[in-house]
């Protein structure tokens, strides 16, 4: 991506260029970018960055099979509580703590999404204009951020 230059527009500076700039610092630092439409996914309702969760899940349990894996992947892409802020602190839990899990042995194991001792391990993207559904009040709606940041495919 070309070095961005700040541009003025009617006095104001372009969001664009701030975009772009955020971009270009991350991938200095060795975040990959990705435009949002390019991020295969069923639905824009659909958050998860899928391909990164499972090549993480894959690359850090090597004990345990294609199936278990998607198992995995699939409860966190279908988490859900009684509330959105009930949901958003049981998923920063498993980001933090990890996804306890049992394998088909019947040993139990914790499942990490986030390799905080090892960082490397971690796949670390940056996407922009990554447009997503939701339903509020019966009507469909979306938002697309400029810039958002997915580690293991978890933004």
């Amino acid at each position: 991506m070309a070095k961005p230059i700040l541009k003025r527009m009617d006095g104001h500076f372009v969001e664009s260029t701030y975009e772009n700039a955020l971009i270009c610092f991350l991938e200095k630092t060795d975040w990959q970018y990705l435009y949002g439409d390019s991020i295969p996914r069923a639905s824009k309702k659909e958050v998860l960055y899928m391909d990164d969760l499972l090549l993480f899940l894959e690359k850090m349990n090597p004990d345990l099979e294609d199936d278990e894996i998607c198992q995995i992947a699939d409860n966190v892409r279908l988490v859900g509580a009684d509330t959105d802020f009930a949901t958003l602190h049981k998923v920063y839990k498993w980001m933090v703590d990890g996804v306890q899990y049992t394998n088909k042995k019947g040993m139990p194991k914790t499942i990490k999404l986030i390799d905080f001792d090892n960082t490397d391990n971690n796949i670390y993207k940056v996407v922009n204009q990554f447009t997503v559904d939701y339903v509020n009040s019966g009507l469909t709606k979306n938002r697309r951020p400029d810039v958002l940041l997915f580690v293991n495919g978890m933004p």
